[in-house]
Order: C-alpha cells, then structure tokens, then sequence
C-alpha cells in the first residue's frame, strides 16, 4: 500500500506508474506494491522491493516481459507479473 508523506497526505494515483512502463535509466522509488498476497510480498521482500524503495529499469528484454532492475547496487530479474504489480511515483 502507499506510504503516507510526512504530513500525512497519501500519494495521488495518478502520480503512481508501474514498473513495466517505467522509463529505462530513470531512477524511481516504490511507492505502493497492489499484489498483497503472502507469497509475492515474501519475494518481494526477497528482493527489498518494499515502498521507499529506490529503483533503476536496466533492461527489458525484448519477449516474456522480463525486467532487469538495480536495487541497492543488486542486479535482478523480473517478471511481467511483478513488474505490473510494483507502482513507482511520478515525481510533477
């Protein structure tokens, strides 16, 4: 789920972008997870993907959605399924 900011004020929608559309190079920080199974959260935490989360798109390949990402100076993999369900915020 979001975080809320210091003041309290939850992050807007439409300032939130999936993983999957997020521009290669960029850094982003996670900013809510919509999966809340026990099971992806478990590998997500795995991974620190975790809202507050500083992320950087390396790579996507060019078949079966997979996403290369840096996350605290580790490589990772993922899928198209996390990759959709991991919401990073746009800074305006």
């Amino acid at each position: 789920d979001p975080i809320p900011s210091l003041e309290g004020s939850m992050p807007d929608r439409d300032n939130l972008v999936a993983l999957a559309d997020w521009p290669l190079g960029e850094v982003g920080i996670v900013g809510r997870l919509l999966d809340q199974t026990p099971e992806k959260l478990k590998y997500l935490a795995q991974k620190e993907i975790k809202p507050g989360t500083a992320i950087v798109v390396l790579e996507r390949e060019p078949f079966d959605g997979l996403t290369h990402v840096l996350i605290n100076d580790e490589a990772h993999v993922l899928s198209q399924s996390i990759t959709q369900s991991v919401l990073i915020i746009r800074e305006n």
